[in-house]
């Protein structure tokens, strides 16, 4: 399976990671000409693999798509702010197994 990347770009923004505990993980997030950092805490997905006119894509772990922000994305103003969503989205899952 290939694992997400610890530095990526996107859109104009440069995202490294700066956590991650098994699915769960923080990037800043930063852009070119801009002072301000933001950090993403984020659910880290995967497939298992798939075909899509003809072409194979193999197993893969993703970064949270626009339509699953606010469910297993976040943008957050400091560090720690994403260290506390982190956090409750860890006791969340722990308590949906329950």
């Amino acid at each position: 399976m290939k694992i997400l990347e610890k530095q990526l770009s996107h859109k104009g923004f440069d995202f490294k990671q700066l956590y991650r505990d098994g699915k769960f993980a923080i990037y800043e997030q930063t852009k070119e000409g801009c002072e301000f950092k933001k950090y993403e805490a984020i659910v880290i997905e995967s497939h298992n693999g798939y075909e899509i006119a003809g072409n194979y894509c193999p197993p893969s772990e993703m970064y949270p798509n626009a339509g699953q922000w606010g469910d297993k994305g976040f943008t957050l103003d400091s560090y720690e702010s994403a260290m506390e969503k982190i956090k409750a989205l860890k006791k969340q899952k722990k308590d949906k197994v329950k």
